[in-house]
């Protein structure tokens, strides 16, 4: 998928399954969807920023309360100075 944080839409979906987006607060990404993923919260997540809002640094937030989830992902979203920050970014989930 393809996001844009800045005005919170999605620009492009790919794939088995639809997905939504959630800004949950500058810079944090929540990516949701259904069925449940077959690996549990256990799977694979790959995210990159365009630049577009000094994206610098994708997290996928996998260890905390928002961290990934069976039927979710939550990134955070950085700069090159390791501030929190909105962007446009492009992620994929393996399944």
């Amino acid at each position: 998928g393809r996001v844009n944080g800045i005005t919170q839409s999605i620009l492009q979906s790919k794939g088995r399954y639809p997905f939504t987006f959630t800004r949950l607060q500058t810079g944090y990404y929540k990516i949701g969807w259904t069925p449940d993923h077959p690996d549990g919260a256990n799977f694979m997540v790959f995210a990159q920023g365009e630049g577009t809002g000094s994206t610098w640094n994708i997290l996928s937030d996998a260890t905390s309360s928002l961290g990934n989830r069976p039927e979710s992902v939550t990134f955070i979203v950085r700069n090159s100075s390791f501030g929190i920050t909105d962007g446009i970014i492009n992620f994929a989930v393996l399944a």
